[in-house]
């Protein structure tokens, strides 16, 4: 089990939530409504470095002081790539000997992957990258979800999109929900896309799928056990 280090809150469903480490509307981590800002962009451009490497630290203690043994850590909505917060992010990684969710690609490869990144974010990134590679760091080679069409049978799409994957470690983002009045009042579009995974990767075809396709299943603790040995050496 991971951090997922979040600096926004997205719905405008009601479902909200705010920074633990600080009720400082100078800190650039509080909207007008005392929550974390509705978007990336506005963290990116309000918030301090100092209150968001605060911030970053708060989530990652308050996991370690709940008794989680954290495997990783992560970022929601990509917010800590920001050149301002990303060093933040790794320093925390390190600190806790445990891996960021990074991917293995340069400048041009990470401005590709058509996540909203600016050249100067993806510059920052791909030299982060290429310093963590060089310490033995486990990283990722692909990042990627599998697109949800409506009426069409997602067991049968996903089975498609796993056997066409690269080579390599493939970060596989989905966000698996059980159907519920709760969850269709946060997403009232999009809900059946998280229902679609939930029972997607449920299915036993999809088990058979990953055998058959010599996919190999793990989990981030193999990965933070590799950096935690490269760390000691």
């Amino acid at each position: 089990m991971g951090v997922h280090i979040t600096l926004t809150s997205e719905w405008r469903s009601g479902y909200r939530w705010g920074p633990i480490s600080t009720r400082d509307p100078a800190s650039g981590l509080l909207d007008a409504e005392g929550y974390l800002p509705y978007t990336s962009e506005e963290v990116q451009a309000k918030a301090t470095p100092e209150a968001v490497h605060r911030e970053i630290q708060a989530q990652v203690e308050r996991a370690v002081a709940a008794g989680i043994d954290v495997t990783h850590i992560d970022t929601h909505m990509g917010t800590v790539f920001d050149p301002k917060f990303l060093e933040s992010y790794v320093q925390t990684a390190v600190q806790y000997r445990v891996p960021p969710m990074l991917v293995r690609k340069d400048e041009a490869g990470i401005l590709a992957m058509g996540m909203g990144f600016t050249p100067e974010t993806a510059a920052g990134l791909a030299r982060h990258i290429e310093a963590l590679t060089a310490m033995g760091l486990p990283m990722v080679d692909n990042v990627t979800f599998v697109p949800y069409v409506p009426g069409e049978d997602h067991v049968a799409r996903t089975q498609q999109f796993l056997t066409q994957l690269p080579p390599g470690l493939t970060y596989l983002i989905i966000h698996p929900s059980v159907d519920t009045p709760e969850l269709r009042a946060i997403i009232p579009e999009g809900w059946q896309v998280r229902d679609a995974e939930y029972r997607t990767f449920c299915d036993e075809r999809l088990r058979a799928t990953f055998r058959d396709a010599g996919i190999h299943v793990i989990g981030w603790r193999v990965l933070r056990d590799l950096l935690r040995q490269a760390l000691e050496r």
